[in-house]
């Protein structure tokens, strides 16, 4: 329970600001302290139904601020976008479109969407929560980093072909 100057016990609850003082104390002292930015990677690996890396996919990612970029997949089957900003304590949403499809695997048909969750942990934006809302993929989320994995699946190689014999 508070003990202290009633006056203020509602400003304590306001994360923009560290306070000095004891609970009994009635003296609190407010210190106004900025959330640092943070950031994170995004890495977008593409997998075939093997669990084989993909190379030459190409996608777009449509970025929290609306900015697309257009990028290839490595010989590893992974694109990287590095250094994804966190500003303020809201939901970033990604967009990934896949253009082209490796040799010999189908293309997406739908778009992938994820949501990304952000929170203030230690004076410093963080990544609270990662979630597919639109599409499939799996996402791994680890400490400053973001891997969404897509499989796709292989064109298989099956014809209808009639044969028809023509007497000469």
């Amino acid at each position: 329970e508070y003990k202290g100057n009633e006056a203020n016990k509602e400003d304590l609850t306001d994360k923009g600001y560290h306070y000095r003082g004891q609970e009994d104390d009635d003296d609190f002292e407010k210190d106004i302290v900025g959330v640092r930015e943070g950031n994170y990677k995004l890495e977008v690996i593409k997998e075939g139904d093997n669990g084989e890396k993909l190379k030459g996919a190409i996608f777009e990612i449509t970025m929290p601020n609306g900015e697309k970029k257009e990028i290839e997949t490595d010989a590893q089957g992974i694109l990287e976008i590095p250094e994804m900003t966190i500003g303020e304590e809201k939901t970033q949403e990604i967009i990934i479109r896949e253009i082209k499809a490796p040799e010999g695997y189908k293309k997406l048909r739908e778009d992938i969407k994820i949501e990304v969750n952000m929170k203030i942990e230690e004076g410093e934006y963080r990544v609270r929560e990662v979630k597919v809302v639109e599409g499939e993929a799996i996402v791994n989320q680890n400490e400053g980093k973001i891997e969404i994995i897509i499989e796709n699946e292989k064109i298989e190689n099956k014809y209808n072909i009639e044969i028809v014999k023509v007497d000469s």
